[in-house]
């Protein structure tokens, strides 16, 4: 005969399975979000890049040079500031899960330490 696990096994392996499955809906949202912004950055550089290869040509003066390639270095600013804003993201959401999930194995750790000391019986703590 095959004995049944304690209630609280299976709650704690189904929190467990819940927190991985929303920690790989988070990492798969980021990466969709990466993916979207990577794409559009190349899209935006390859548009753009022609015109700036054909004004960095023409350049005949320092002045030339910074104004032809200004446009570019605020395009890069602008992909890595968005970077940061979605790895700084990420990390929140990550976060936010690992602590629900942590709370809920302390409390249910402490619910379970509860329910072990009710059901010692008397004297049975030596």
């Amino acid at each position: 005969m095959v004995s049944k696990p304690p209630v609280e096994l299976v709650n704690a392996q189904q929190a467990g399975v819940d927190a991985l499955v929303s920690l790989m809906h988070t990492t798969l949202n980021n990466m969709e979000k990466l993916a979207s912004l990577n794409l559009s950055t190349m899209r935006d550089a390859l548009h753009q890049g022609a015109s700036s290869t054909q004004e960095l040509l023409q350049a005949r003066d320092p002045q030339a040079v910074i104004s032809a390639t200004q446009p570019t270095l605020e395009r890069t600013r602008h992909y890595y500031h968005n970077l940061y804003e979605l790895v700084l993201g990420m990390q929140q959401d990550i976060t936010q899960v690992m602590e629900s999930h942590f709370r809920m194995l302390s409390e249910n750790a402490e619910k379970s330490l509860i329910n072990s000391a009710v059901q010692v019986p008397v004297g049975g703590e030596a």
